[in-house]
Parts: structure tokens; sequence; C-alpha cells
């Protein structure tokens, strides 16, 4: 049976720490690579967007279907609940699919590209 890539607690020191510092430049780069036609959003819009929440359900259950496996909605919720910085983590490992991702510096200056 297919699952996350990674486990919610198994987080990148640094990505955990430019996550904490800049969630939104994060969860901008996470729309981008799962669902960039969400609610017709730019990268920059979905930076700036007050619904955190919202979008982190969305695009758990959109990373869900493409790796093949099913988020309950319950489950997504909890996650952003009681953890939402680890999930926002787990979400960017799942959206690049095992590559390095970006750093601290190239997330906050892209994210109004």
């Amino acid at each position: 049976m297919a699952t996350w890539k990674k486990g919610l607690f198994e987080c990148d020191i640094m990505r955990a720490f430019t996550t904490y510092l800049c969630g939104p430049c994060t969860i901008a780069e996470i729309h981008m690579l799962a669902k960039p036609d969400f609610l017709g959003l730019s990268k920059c819009l979905a930076c700036c967007l007050p619904i955190k929440p919202c979008q982190l359900y969305v695009y758990g259950q959109e990373l869900a279907k493409k790796g093949g496996f099913k988020e309950s909605c319950l489950n997504g919720v909890l996650k952003i609940w009681c953890c939402g910085l680890c999930y926002t983590m787990q979400q960017y490992n799942e959206a690049l699919g095992g590559s390095e991702g970006k750093g601290c510096g190239d997330l906050l200056s892209t994210c109004s590209k």
C-alpha cells in the first residue's frame, strides 16, 4: 500500500527552520508543485492568502491522490491542528518527489515569481 514518502516527523532541520520562519513561502512552493490551479492563484497570492490551513488540507489531499493513496479527512485535519509545521514539511517532501528542494534564500527570493 502506498503512503507518504517521509513520515510526519521525518524532517530536515534546515527545512524545518525555513518553514518555521516563513511557512507561507514553503506553502507557496507546495502550491506550485502540487496544485497550481487551486482557486486560480499565482505563487505570490498563494503565499499571501490568509487561509493556510485550508490550503494545506487541499494540497495534502491532492498529493495523496497523486501518490496513489488516500489521506482521510480526519487525518488531514488532525495533522494540521496538531502539527501544521510538520505536515507542511511532509507535503513539501512529497511534492518534491525526492529531489533536494530549495534552500532558505531561494524559497524567500522566488516567492513572488
